[in-house]
């Protein structure tokens, strides 16, 4: 059987569009798109492939995806500013817990992992302890982990009940999401010191793709 997309369902009937552009150290070098009508459950098929993520172009993950809680409207390029090192990585606003402002730009100088999700995830859910670990692992990585269109209680909540200790935020009206055309979650970019995205990948996360994508990053 051939690759597949799958979604956690949102609402029954919906039509989720997707684009997702790839880059290789600022030059433009694809753009994928999929459509799928959200079904019952998750989209059925016959094989399920893992998703994966790659270090230096950004990587497209074929399962392991939910649709993002907000209509966004389709575009035919991010809007990201392409350099020699990288696409730059759009500044963002988004609250903590406690409801203070915090930008992607208070982390300049270190390497940040931005991962959008939302706690009804259950991919989302299912990548949350191997985020931990490495946020365990590796210190010195920022991880921003930004729930899209979610209460800070719900968020207090989960990071209660999963025992999480690394950052999250919350970004209530999509904003954050929508800057870089987030169509599926779990969503995350890796960004270098300086401010560039490096990687992006698309699905779940692993300790071991963290670990292989920091390695690549030098």
């Amino acid at each position: 059987m051939g690759r597949c997309l799958a979604f956690e369902r949102l609402h029954s009937g919906n039509l989720a569009v997707m684009e997702w552009v790839m880059f290789d150290r600022g030059k433009l070098v694809r753009v994928v798109s999929a459509s799928a009508i959200l079904l019952l459950g998750l989209v059925a098929c016959g094989a399920t492939q893992s998703p994966s993520t790659s270090v230096g172009p950004v990587a497209v993950a074929t399962a392991g995806v939910a649709d993002v809680p907000t209509v966004i409207p389709a575009v035919t390029a991010p809007v990201l500013t392409a350099t020699p090192d990288g696409p730059v990585a759009p500044d963002i606003s988004v609250e903590d817990v406690s409801g203070k402002t915090v930008r992607l730009s208070d982390f300049r100088g270190k390497t940040v992992l931005l991962n959008f999700r939302a706690t009804w995830c259950g991919y989302c859910r299912q990548e949350a302890p191997e985020l931990q670990k490495a946020h365990e692992s590796f210190p010195d990585l920022v991880i921003m982990s930004v729930n899209i269109q979610e209460s800070p209680d719900k968020v207090v909540a989960y990071e209660q009940e999963l025992k999480l200790t690394f950052a999250m935020y919350v970004d209530a009206t999509g904003a954050a999401a929508q800057s870089y055309k987030v169509r599926g979650i779990p969503s995350s970019f890796f960004i270098d010191p300086e401010g560039h995205i490096f990687s992006q990948h698309l699905g779940p996360l692993t300790l071991q793709m963290v670990r292989s994508t920091l390695a690549g990053m030098g």
